[in-house]
């Protein structure tokens, strides 16, 4: 299972679901696949040691939405994935604020921001196997993604596949 999230420009709603997934499919180069990395993110991106604390955080909406969106087994079926969340452009422009604010848009500022976490989330972000290097190559792509979505008043899609 991954959760991967893209960069949409269809309106959201359970009627619009098949132009979404066309979209996904067509525009897929912009796609951030956070594979199994998304606890570990979480705890860089939170400093807690919890895997999938609050979900109400900006650290959580991040990575997996903020509005609900579930597609039914159906559509998984017809497309090979299933519709998680979503972010509007609202969210959108403020994830990225949040990104810039925090400095996690250069390797440098990311860098600095795991240096300054609490040593117990360190350690569980160190047992849970993911390199520091690996963990910001994704936050780069994914800042990539926020950054597009935001200059181009996008929705960001979570999906589950």
């Amino acid at each position: 299972m991954s959760i991967k999230l893209y960069p949409i420009n269809s309106d959201i709603s359970r009627d619009n679901f098949d132009a979404i997934a066309k979209e996904i499919e067509t525009n897929n180069e912009r796609e951030v696949d956070l594979y199994k990395i998304t606890p570990d993110l979480y705890m860089l991106l939170s400093n807690t040691p919890e895997p999938f604390g609050d979900s109400d955080s900006i650290e959580s909406f991040a990575l997996l939405g903020r509005k609900s969106l579930t597609s039914d087994e159906d559509f998984e079926i017809k497309y090979g994935f299933q519709l998680n969340s979503y972010l509007n452009e609202v969210d959108v422009k403020e994830v990225y604020q949040w990104i810039q604010e925090k400095k996690l848009d250069s390797e440098s500022g990311f860098y600095s921001h795991f240096e300054a976490l609490d040593d117990n989330v360190k350690e569980m972000i160190d047992s849970f196997g993911s390199p520091i290097e690996e963990l910001c190559s994704y936050f780069q792509d994914l800042t990539a993604l926020y950054k597009f979505a935001s200059q181009n008043n996008h929705y960001v899609v979570v999906v589950i596949q």
